[in-house]
């Protein structure tokens, strides 16, 4: 019993000497307990590592070298540990020696560094980049890597590396351990969330171009585009798997030049589209220096090498931050104004800015975690998308009330025109042109007493006005004819122009016909009213240049002026003349000279001479007139029982 004590008490002593955890407890050596990697996917190598500066060493000559000191691997690229460390140097070699309490095929999850050779079991298991210590030269590669370990009790990894050209002159997270499947699984989410993220920015991205394209007036869906490119492709060279690296070889220089490019152009872009959607909210002094200072940025990003601008990434922080702080203020503004998208947009906005600091956070090293920007960029571009769509859908609806209610004043084919982007001052012709100019009313019609006569009287305009829009072609801007003016129970037309007619008809030929047509409408429509006296209408018929213009100021509402509008309604107002002379026997066309000599012989019959030289028979403002010529038509006869069975 006492001869076996010595074995108790080494039993007992190597006992007592192994970890209780993953942390080492010896001096040289770190011990990982594989069981709890079936509750962790990955497990930091985050503990003090052997270093030896300025030096590229291998596993052998390592072992007759002590090494410069302990430290962990993330503080070698952790430029401000390094300045208050004293520690100058660019390249190191860093030993690392792991035991497993079981043999198990692992992987080793190197983060972003520069160019690294790695060793294990003094064989090369993986390496990035180039690297001379002599030349002082380093060929950077960027994106992290993975490295299988073969299954064994321990590892010696030996790490060659450099700092120089590290990208965001921060730290790094440290070598990760896992298991390969579930690390391998692990990347493969990653790699397809972030498609899914880029993607989705670009698809939004081509979305908001097309609407802006159609709308160039409203420049709220490119500044959204342009932010969703940006902040796509900073995803897309910067995440975790780096995709588009993978498909076009960017190089380690171009690569963080696009990453920087698009962080500093990111922050005026949006403000830039809230200030769109906000207007007033935002000093327009702000943003324009705002858009000086990353312009500055990225000139110098453009011009210098990763070196120059890198170290200098901080002050941008600053430049985020009053970004931000702007921003809110902006939202704050809206909402208390209670402006449409306000409140969806602060919901997204609040997202986005806790990744933003976090992410400020996280590189300033303050706490160790992954970037978040990415994917709390989707919170409000979901909520960007809703303002816009829901701003586009309300847009559409007002365009639509909108074409119906000028539909009323215009023609179909300015609505379209102006629809395409014409103005309003070339969608009818101009100029002047020779037409023919009708002027109908209703005679005496203050002594019609019918309560149902107003009614009738809108049924009469309503027919004429279809009458005159009937064969009516927007490509050849062609029509029966034009309503000039229009009153209480008359109106003025013009024929020939700014419509062409639709006949091959003169265009006095096609007058008197309308003329007619307008008489025979008025006969019906009165007749159906059956009112106790007969009804009689009167039609001025002139020609004459008429000038079709826009006014230079105020509301653009197209007119036509000329001699023969005016001489129209004159030559109406001698329907009273003639009826009171020939009797009361029908309604009448009166027309001027020059367009009796221009109708057809067949139109010509049944017009009587007036003579205007007679008393009583001078037309106003046409005093050098000699003759002028009318015609009767039939009357709306008063209602009878005669009529009622013809009816």
């Amino acid at each position: 019993m006492i001869k076996a004590l010595p074995t108790w008490i080494i039993v007992c002593g190597l006992l007592t000497a192994l970890p209780l955890s993953g942390k080492p407890k010896a001096k040289d050596s770190n011990f990982v307990d594989i069981t709890k990697l079936e509750d962790e996917l990955l497990l930091p190598l985050d503990q003090d590592w052997d270093v030896y500066f300025d030096r590229h060493l291998a596993s052998k000559e390592l072992k007759k070298i002590k090494p410069d000191r302990k430290m962990a691997l993330q503080k070698f690229f952790d430029f401000e540990f390094l300045a208050v460390e004293q520690i100058e140097s660019k390249f190191a070699t860093f030993r690392y020696r792991l035991h497993v309490k079981k043999p198990q095929i692992l992987m080793l999850q190197i983060p972003e560094i520069p160019a690294y050779k790695l060793y294990v079991n003094n064989v090369l298991v993986g390496s990035k980049g180039t690297m001379s210590i002599e030349a002082r030269e380093v060929i950077a590669e960027r994106l992290s890597s993975r490295v299988i370990l073969p299954g064994r009790l321990s590892y010696d990894i030996v790490l060659q590396t450099t700092n120089m050209r590290h990208g965001w002159f921060m730290g790094i997270p440290p070598i990760s351990i896992g298991k390969p499947e579930a690390m391998q699984a692990n990347f493969k989410r990653l790699d397809y969330l972030n498609i899914f993220v880029v993607g989705a920015m670009l698809i939004t991205a081509v979305y908001q171009v097309v609407f802006f394209l159609r709308n160039r007036y409203d420049r709220s869906p490119l500044y959204f585009a342009l932010f969703c490119l940006f902040i796509g492709a900073r995803q897309a060279v910067d995440s975790e798997t780096g995709f588009l690296l993978a498909i076009l070889p960017l190089g380690w220089e171009w690569s963080w030049k696009i990453s920087f490019i698009a962080y500093y152009l990111a922050p005026p872009t949006l403000l830039a589209f809230q200030q769109e959607i906000f207007p007033h909210t935002i000093p327009e002094n702000y943003t324009k220096t705002l858009w000086f200072l990353s312009s500055c940025f990225c000139f110098l990003v453009l011009f210098t090498s990763l070196e120059t601008y890198g170290p200098r990434n901080w002050v941008f922080h600053f430049i985020t931050l009053s970004a931000v702080y702007f921003s809110i203020l902006s939202l704050a503004k809206a909402l208390k104004q209670n402006m449409d998208g306000a409140m969806i947009l602060s919901a997204g906005f609040l997202i986005l800015f806790g990744g933003t600091i976090h992410d400020i956070l996280q590189t300033q090293q303050v706490f160790d975690g992954s970037a978040l920007v990415a994917y709390t960029t989707l919170a409000l571009i979901v909520c960007q998308s809703l303002i816009l769509t829901n701003r586009f859908s309300k847009s559409f609806a007002t365009v639509r009330h909108i074409k119906a209610e000028l539909s009323k004043m215009v023609h179909p084919h300015v609505l379209e025109q102006i629809s395409q982007g014409a103005p309003l001052e070339r969608t009818m012709p101009t100029g002047t042109h020779e037409a023919v100019v009708l002027c109908f009313d209703v005679i005496s019609s203050k002594d019609i007493k019918d309560p149902q006569y107003t009614q009738h009287l809108d049924s009469m305009l309503a027919r004429i006005e279809k009458t005159l829009q009937q064969y009516y072609d927007p490509a050849s801007t062609s029509s029966n004819a034009y309503r000039l003016q229009q009153w209480n129970d008359g109106m003025m037309i013009t024929v020939g122009f700014p419509f062409h007619i639709p006949t091959e008809l003169s265009k006095v030929d096609h007058a008197y016909l309308l003329a007619e047509e307008l008489c025979y409408i008025f006969r019906k429509e009165m007749e159906s009213m059956a009112y106790s006296k007969d009804l009689y209408c009167g039609v001025g018929i002139t020609i004459g240049d008429l000038e079709g213009r826009y006014p230079k100021s105020g509301s653009m509402q197209y007119d036509i002026k000329g001699r023969a509008v005016g001489l129209a309604r004159h030559y109406q107002a001698m329907s009273k003349p003639v009826l009171s002379k020939h009797g009361y026997q029908g309604s009448v066309v009166f027309i001027q000279d020059r367009v009796y000599r221009s109708l057809s012989k067949t139109y010509q019959e049944g017009f009587l001479r007036w003579d205007c030289q007679a008393d009583g028979g001078t037309i106003r403002d046409d005093h050098h007139a000699e003759q002028a010529w009318f015609k009767f038509q039939a009357p709306a006869k008063a209602y009878s029982d005669e009529n009622l069975i013809s009816a």
